[in-house]
């Protein structure tokens, strides 16, 4: 949040938290949840989530938009490997069936 309020006050309309673990979100982790934090001069606010399963990252969105949050964006072209071989990220272009409809 501090860099988000930093880029604000230079002209920044529109900011997005780093990218946050679905899973971390679910299973109520509190560095994960560090990401959200947000304050009345952060508006509008995206979030973007990343993970595998579409049951939990349904779940994450959830929590993300209960959180108050402006959009959610899933991340779909993350190319880290440690991200693709978790099954997140640009992999699930490949994989159509779990993308959202």
């Amino acid at each position: 949040m501090p860099f988000r309020l930093i880029a604000r006050s230079q002209g920044c309309t529109l900011s997005y938290t780093e990218m946050i673990s679905a899973n971390g979100l679910v299973r109520k982790t509190a560095r994960t949840y560090e990401y959200l934090k947000t304050s009345a001069d952060d508006r509008p606010l995206g979030a973007q989530i990343f993970g595998a399963d579409p049951e939990i990252m349904a779940e994450a969105a959830r929590i993300v938009a209960d959180g108050g949050v402006d959009l959610i964006d899933i991340n779909m072209g993350c190319p880290v490997k440690k991200v693709i071989k978790a099954g997140a990220g640009a992999i699930l272009m490949k994989i159509p069936i779990l993308l959202p409809a």
